[in-house]
């Protein structure tokens, strides 16, 4: 039979070959590896389908890395990062991202999330957004499920030093990752998902202009203009009722001074 083509006849021992102790050992030797390198694919497709668990040191792994600082230089620590373009997001690691990013033809503001971490976290990631995979890459689709990994990140993750020099550095990296469009767009996502967990958990009524302003930590308008996101979000999912004019009113200018992001 020719090799990698697949048998369809039951395997079915009719009768017992007897073999030396020196054979059964060359046998063996030929069919495990072969069987464990089967396993080994069919492990590879589940993680890559989404369809393995996440182990929960994986998931203590990924829940708590820290961000990373945007790189001085060529050559940095290793970090974890995630690179958009289009409806897809890249995640790798390197030691050396700006070469990265122009191997990939893009630019700096490309860049939604820097993680401290290698290979270790990286697999983590791959298989916790499996279902989202591009099969046999790197590249996943910009799902609900990673814009609001990356909005949980990037509001919550600690600062990875004290040094006055390291907050200047991550407050670049943010400044650059969230300069590009369509940073902008996944953010405005991620907090408008947000009030809804909110609305979800403490009831549509319960979550106001001051309730949002506090639990997310935004500026008085941003904070009114997710509400309003949440509010016609919530009447289209539960079928009820558009929110009423006053609900959703833009704030006038006594109420804030417009956001400038």
């Amino acid at each position: 039979m020719a090799e990698d083509v697949l048998c369809g006849e039951e395997a079915m021992l009719v009768r017992p070959v007897p073999l030396c102790d020196e054979h059964k050992v060359v046998v063996a030797l030929s069919i495990v590896p072969e069987l464990l390198k089967v396993r080994l694919r069919e492990i590879r497709a589940d993680r890559e389908d989404g369809t393995l668990p996440l182990s929960r040191s994986d998931a203590r792994l990924v829940e708590s890395a820290p961000l990373a600082a945007w790189p001085t230089g060529e050559k940095h620590m290793r970090l974890v990062y995630f690179l958009v373009n289009g409806g897809c997001v890249k995640i790798g690691h390197t030691e050396c991202l700006p070469g990265r990013i122009r191997a990939l033809s893009l630019r700096e503001d490309a860049t939604l999330l820097l993680l401290q971490g290698g290979a270790r976290l990286e697999r983590a990631l791959h298989t916790k957004f499996g279902k989202q995979r591009i099969k046999g890459s790197e590249w996943f689709e910009l799902a609900p499920e990673i814009i609001r990994f990356i909005g949980a990140k990037a509001h919550g993750a600690p600062v990875p030093s004290a040094s006055p020099s390291v907050e200047t550095a991550v407050a670049a990296s943010r400044h650059r990752a969230r300069s590009g469009p369509r940073f902008r767009e996944a953010r405005v996502e991620a907090e408008i998902e947000q009030v809804l967990e909110l609305m979800r958990k403490h009831g549509y009524k319960a979550v106001d202009l001051r309730f949002v302003q506090s639990a997310l930590s935004l500026k008085q308008t941003t904070a009114w203009d997710r509400l309003i996101g949440a509010r016609r979000r919530w009447a289209a999912a539960t079928a009820g009722p558009e929110p009423d004019a006053e609900a959703v009113r833009p704030l006038p200018p006594s109420e804030g001074a417009p956001d400038h992001e």
